[in-house]
């Protein structure tokens, strides 16, 4: 009997009013066809709602939602890719999934940031990774794995998906694309780099998918509105050059090189990479070589129409400068006041270095116009205080 014939025979039951209707043959058989239903069909209804198979079944409350399986990538891939809803219809979609690739499971997490704004974030657990495709489409597929196990995540916003980055390993920039979409002469590029991939740790490979190389992102470096870029390489030719790329250049095995270069949005050429620096790579604790400087003396030159002779007085000689530019000094003394300075942006007609950030930034820069040479210094005052520019 189903549940519709068990619950007609008990309102009989209940409703009985002459004598002798109601004979323990009759309620005893009532009770026998309500416990078979709870032993059979009732507890099928749990076990499938329990494995998230019940067509009610719920991703948002329940344990974990059936998402089904699939036979290859183009079925995992469009299975993810449905999870998105918008809006109310939305809704039904967000929550906790599991499926199988082949009989190998994996788990999904699909989690909607802003409805407003159609904004999800999906995260999937499993033998998968993201597969290389190139270009514009640069791992935002994923494939099953013979031997790794990963914890993958990505964001749909925009009207679309991004790349799937990895918890259990570092994103990945192609060799190709070291700039990270960031165009010289181009301020508003580096903006929008910095809003979407901000920061981060980034493993570099090549077009076989191998790493060549880790990079390391700052952005707004030093209280300035810029992206700077740290990497771990062996390539031995990036020293100097504006490079945007590692194909092709020469690597050397067993010879770690650390480089950085910074982004700068402010100055007159709007927005441009300033070159590649070597940082030291001795064996142990080593310290950068640093420039002990007169800051009574600066402060004493500030404004325009300065000459080489009130740099030298600074302790800012040509010498100095190459030093510097080559990337050899990246720490500048305040003895006087004991204050240490780290050089934030160089080139052949300027060099900018900074002091403490957030309640306590002072930042100078001297650049120079032909024979003669601007000296001016930034300081923000006071927790969040406004901008204080001397010149």
């Amino acid at each position: 009997m189903d549940i519709e014939e068990i619950r007609q025979e008990i309102e009989q039951i209940r409703d009985a009013s002459k004598p002798g209707e109601n004979t323990a043959s009759r309620v005893g058989g009532a009770m026998l066809d309500l416990l078979s239903f709870t032993d059979t069909e009732f507890k099928s209804y749990l076990l499938n709602r329990l494995q998230g198979t019940a067509e009610d079944s719920d991703a948002l409350h329940d344990p974990n939602k059936w998402l089904g399986s699939v036979e290859d990538d183009g079925g995992l891939n469009a299975l993810l890719d449905g999870l998105h809803g918008s809006g109310e219809a939305g809704k039904p979609k967000a929550g906790f999934f599991r499926g199988d690739y082949d009989g190998s499971p994996f788990t999904v997490e699909n989690v909607p940031v802003n409805y407003a704004e159609d904004m999800w974030l999906q995260s999937v657990r499993g033998r998968l990774s993201p597969v290389y495709a190139g270009g514009a489409d640069t791992y935002k597929g994923l494939t099953r794995s013979s031997d790794v196990y990963s914890v993958l995540w990505r964001v749909r916003e925009n009207g679309t998906w991004g790349a799937w980055n990895s918890l259990t390993d570092a994103p990945r920039v192609p060799e190709t694309d070291l700039s990270m979409g960031v165009k010289d002469g181009d301020p508003r590029s580096c903006l929008e780099i910095m809003r979407t991939r901000k920061g981060g740790c980034y493993s570099v490979t090549n077009d076989a998918g191998q790493v060549t190389g880790i990079m390391m992102v700052f952005c707004d470096s030093w209280g300035q509105h810029g992206m700077e870029q740290v990497l771990l390489t062996d390539v031995s030719d990036l020293e100097g050059g504006i490079v945007h790329s590692l194909s092709g250049r020469t690597h050397v095995d067993g010879k770690p090189m650390l480089y950085h270069r910074f982004y700068d949005m402010n100055r007159e050429a709007e927005g441009r990479w300033g070159a590649w620096k070597t940082f030291s790579m001795g064996g142990g604790t080593t310290e950068h070589p640093y420039a002990a400087f007169d800051f009574g003396t600066l402060q004493e030159k500030i404004g325009s129409g300065r000459t080489q002779d009130d740099l030298d007085a600074f302790g800012l000689t040509e010498i100095v400068w190459d030093s510097i530019r080559a990337g050899e000094t990246m720490v500048i003394r305040d003895d006087q006041n004991e204050r240490t300075y780290i050089v934030t942006g160089s080139s052949d007609n300027y060099i900018s270095f900074s002091y403490g950030m957030n309640e306590a930034y002072e930042g100078w820069e001297i650049k120079s116009s032909g024979d003669t040479y601007i000296i001016s210094r930034n300081q923000t005052q006071g927790g969040g205080g406004g901008l204080v520019v001397i010149q």
